[in-house]
């Protein structure tokens, strides 16, 4: 919903309850913000429009990461690119100019100065890890990869890549892989050690 018909809404809401019998105005002796708290907290229990417009866009951000191929999704895709159905935060994802404002407001969820709550509100289950990515979602642990190391991330080659791309076998074993753009330094093969090490063991295969 547009910011200027939000806005209207809740100064129609505003005057119904304190616009005097000859269009005058009374006094507001409590904020906007206790009116619309509920009965049970000692509000009137009018109805947040910011809060309620946000919640109808937190839930088309989770229908996006449903499971199934409904032709509205289908339609998506073929505008914004099939990643975009994937992704759980929207951080750096480049806008399109011919995108509706509609999206614009989704993808304005992530817009927030701590990163994406939407993102950090989330579990994921990891599943073959296929739609899964290594540095950008958060899969274990209460931080992304590549917020938690930075440098590494920085350096890969393998930025957008799912975790089922870093899991691989050689000669029968399964283990960690990674592409960097240039040789590490001491101090990086360091950070990549740590990385290893709190690394979890997958348990799935051939994937």
């Amino acid at each position: 919903m547009p910011v200027v018909v939000v806005k209207k809404i809740i100064r129609i809401q505003r005057e119904f309850l304190w616009g005097g019998v000859k269009g005058g105005r009374k006094i507001n002796w409590v904020s906007w913000k206790e009116v619309c708290r509920p009965r049970s907290q000692g509000g009137l229990g009018v109805r947040d429009v910011w809060k309620a417009n946000l919640s109808l866009l937190i839930k088309w951000r989770w229908r996006l990461l449903e499971k199934g191929n409904a032709l509205w999704k289908e339609v998506l895709k073929a505008k914004y690119g099939s990643s975009s159905i994937q992704k759980v935060h929207w951080i750096g994802s480049e806008l399109p100019s011919r995108a509706s404002l509609w999206w614009k407001d989704l993808c304005g969820l992530d817009v927030q100065e701590n990163g994406s709550w939407f993102a950090r509100n989330l579990s994921r289950r990891l599943g073959n890890g296929n739609s899964t990515r290594f540095w950008l979602d958060v899969w274990f642990g209460n931080l992304s990869l590549g917020e938690r190391f930075p440098r590494l991330f920085s350096i890969s080659l393998q930025k957008d890549a799912m975790v089922s791309n870093f899991w691989v076998e050689k000669e029968g074993v399964w283990g960690w892989e990674f592409d960097w753009r240039r040789r590490l330094f001491a101090w990086e093969d360091e950070l990549l050690r740590e990385l290893r090490e709190v690394l979890p063991p997958l348990a799935f295969t051939g994937m």
